[in-house]
């Protein structure tokens, strides 16, 4: 005999959902004006049914930090296009308003020459 759980569609009276949109940022990102672009997107775009708009830190590397973008939909279609929308619009406003705060590899360059001196120099200790 074979016991059958019940199944429960809950999108059958409403196929409202939540997606989410993930970029990097520097660490000296100010997220005040992120989340004020991020609502600002999300009123102009037809997509978005208003119910969700929210910005958080979801991780932290030793070179950046993660943030997330949760915004609603009616369904699954349009909340694509919104993310697309959200993506493209806080990378663009990003690039134009704090260029500094994109992710970037920081690095050291030394000349040739003292790097050569220095691998010929003794080890010093203490």
């Amino acid at each position: 005999m074979v016991h059958r759980a019940p199944f429960q569609n809950w999108t059958r009276t409403s196929s409202n959902i939540i997606g989410t949109v993930f970029w990097w940022v520097d660490y000296h990102m100010p997220l005040e004006p992120l989340r004020a672009e991020l609502e600002r997107l999300c009123r102009s775009a037809p997509e978005w049914d208003g119910r969700l708009v929210l910005l958080q830190v979801t991780d932290a590397s030793e070179k950046s930090i993660q943030l997330r973008a949760l915004v609603s939909s009616s369904d699954s279609s349009r909340n694509w296009d919104l993310r697309c929308h959200v993506r493209e619009g806080l990378i663009a406003f990003i690039a134009r308003e704090y260029p500094e705060y994109l992710p970037h590899l920081r690095a050291e360059v030394a000349d040739q020459g003292q790097q050569a001196a220095a691998m010929k120099r003794p080890l010093q200790e203490g």
